[in-house]
């Protein structure tokens, strides 16, 4: 299994890019995780 840990404090405005040249570049047919760790941003990442 393929574990992608993405720090997204405060990447609102970066964080779909980031998905989508993450999943055109990775093997969607393996297992995988995209761990996302965001701490109280003050954008709206999450």
């Amino acid at each position: 299994m393929l574990s992608i840990v993405i720090p997204v404090y405060n990447e609102e405005e970066n964080l779909n890019s980031v998905i989508e040249e993450l999943l055109e570049n990775i093997d969607t047919q393996s297992p995988y995780e995209i761990i996302f760790v965001d701490d109280s941003s003050d954008d709206n990442t999450f």
